[in-house]
């Protein structure tokens, strides 16, 4: 950044890491919460609600679960979820079950 003054590099530093994550969010968003309402109403058993009545649905699920399975079955799911979310902030995290 020669053409920034030193005070403001890490403004502009910042500034181009958040223009970055819009992008990628602009790009994977369609995608991404189709996915998510996907693992979730398979997880739920629900095709009709939307995914913020689906994570509703599953946050009082997990409340009052007795279910370890449902528990089990419900990581694996928000574990997916969580994945695609890092490779929108984080890209490179995406990544952490496999180290």
């Amino acid at each position: 950044m020669p053409n920034v003054r030193e005070e403001y590099q890490h403004q502009v530093r910042v500034a181009e890491n958040l223009s970055q994550i819009l992008l990628r969010e602009c790009d994977m968003r369609t995608e991404r919460v189709g996915l998510d309402t996907s693992a979730l109403q398979d997880l739920l058993g629900d095709r009709k609600s939307g995914l913020e009545e689906l994570e509703y649905e599953l946050t009082r699920q997990l409340l009052r679960t007795q279910s370890i399975d449902f528990e089990d079955e419900a990581w694996l799911a928000l574990s997916a979820i969580t994945e695609r979310s890092l490779a929108v902030n984080k890209p490179g995290y995406a990544q952490w079950r496999q180290t």
